[in-house]
């Protein structure tokens, strides 16, 4: 909860480093995403905080391709997971997606 309060209070600041910190996310995950062990866990971790609304500013703002990068990403491994939960995962985060304007490519 203290990290998506720290997420909500960074939306109000000038600087970027909202944007930062979506970035290392999308490296992370990049990264990650295919590890059998920690893919579910970060599923989680991004359905989590698209649903906590800690990072609207970034989700509304046209310019962020934060949404579209996630979308990439997911896109990519579904068709590699064979695991319902991890497929569920998945959904859960698309489900999230809903929320932003726009395309999602």
């Amino acid at each position: 909860m203290a990290f998506f309060s720290y997420l909500k209070a960074l939306q109000d600041k000038p600087g970027g480093e909202l944007s930062r910190l979506c970035d290392v996310i999308i490296s992370i995950v990049s990264t990650w995403l295919s590890s059998d062990r920690l893919s579910d866990s970060l599923l989680v971790f991004l359905e989590r905080i698209l649903g906590s609304g800690a990072l609207r500013s970034i989700l509304t703002d046209p310019t962020s391709t934060f949404a579209s990068e996630i979308f990439r990403l997911i896109k990519m491994e579904v068709p590699k997971m064979r695991e319902i939960a991890k497929l569920k995962s998945c959904t859960d985060v698309l489900c999230q997606l809903v929320q932003v304007s726009g395309n999602l490519h």
